[in-house]
């Protein structure tokens, strides 16, 4: 697989976007059917919410979760609380999506206060990631993600 967007065929409505960032996975919109979440809003209309201290939506509100470049992002002692979030608020499908730590391409040379170069432990290995899917399901699909400027790893997780 060329680019994680590629994976939006498997997302079902209504949607939460955890980590929405500037709306790359959605065309750099926030389309009408989805709720965006994110620590530093950079789209009109997406919630400014620290995902870590839990997630503020009723019990399988929504029927899938999107978090794209996120687990890099939070501590890995918080991340089994944000698993158990995520699985509480999503009745059906989870679409993840990290960068290898491996790989040079997800570490900015020209920002050394990027939050890759910062903390590079947690980004992940094939074998991490999958480690990771499989504490929301063992019902997954796992997809290569590579282009010229990023490798990583995708999964589209069936919640049981």
């Amino acid at each position: 697989m060329k680019d994680r967007s590629e994976l939006k065929k498997y997302v079902e409505y209504p949607c939460v976007d955890l980590g929405i960032g500037d709306g790359y996975f959605w065309g750099k919109k926030l389309p009408e059917n989805v709720v965006g979440v994110d620590l530093e809003p950079k789209l009109k209309g997406v919630i400014k919410w620290d995902i870590t201290r839990g997630l503020p939506f009723r019990k399988k509100q929504f029927k899938t979760c999107v978090a794209t470049e996120v687990f890099e992002h939070i501590p890995p002692e918080k991340r089994d609380y944000l698993i158990e979030e995520i699985k509480r608020v999503t009745s059906s499908i989870v679409i993840i999506t990290v960068p290898d730590k491996k790989d040079e391409r997800n570490f900015p040379k020209d920002n050394p206060d990027h939050p890759h170069n910062k903390n590079p432990d947690w980004l992940f290995t094939k074998e991490e990631f999958i480690k990771l899917i499989k504490k929301f399901s063992n019902l997954y699909d796992y997809f290569d993600i590579e282009n010229q400027y990023y490798k990583g790893y995708g999964a589209v997780i069936w919640l049981e």
